[in-house]
């Protein structure tokens, strides 16, 4: 089982690259960081398959039995369908600390990577929308400027107290 955990040094790969580096420590700002956020839970797919196949593959080999098989299972487990019954408790039967293997992954994948990639969706989105109204011209600041700036000299330069607001004495 040791030797399966030296698959873990994959996960180097998120600190040596960038843009996945950036992605991991907080929402990415644009459409371009996906692919990063994309690669990070793949990674963590193909070390959790990879554990789940050493792990799991002699006794369950319909579920684990395989690479490809191991994915597939992780992937129903990750969106959550008919992962207790069909997936978690019969592993469970055999082996019954697989429940910190599963909900490690269910955390770590679930909760964690697909909420990181729906926030790139979101901020790529949003930043879309700030994109359609135009930044204000160096002409238009002026003339702002100028305006405030006569609304005070209407005003006599003195700032009315708001009624709100009491002074303490």
């Amino acid at each position: 089982m040791l030797r399966a955990l030296r698959i873990l040094r994959v996960l180097r790969l998120i600190t040596l690259v960038p843009s996945m580096k950036r992605a991991g420590g907080r929402p990415a700002r644009g459409p371009a960081r996906l692919g990063s956020v994309m690669g990070i839970i793949c990674i963590i797919f193909y070390v959790a398959a990879v554990l789940a196949t050493k792990l799991f593959a002699a006794d369950f080999p319909a579920l684990f039995g395989d690479l490809g098989s191991s994915a597939f299972t992780l992937f129903q487990v990750m969106t959550l369908e008919g992962w207790a019954m069909e997936v978690v408790r019969p592993v469970m039967a055999v082996y019954p600390a697989s429940w910190i293997f599963f909900l490690i992954f269910i955390l770590a994948s679930t909760f964690t990577l697909l909420n990181l990639f729906i926030a790139v969706i979101v901020n790529a989105i949003h930043q879309e929308g700030a994109g359609d109204r135009p930044d204000p011209t160096a002409a238009e600041i002026a003339r702002l400027r100028e305006e405030v700036a006569a609304l005070r000299n209407h005003l006599g330069g003195v700032r009315k107290p708001s009624p709100y607001v009491t002074r303490r004495r």
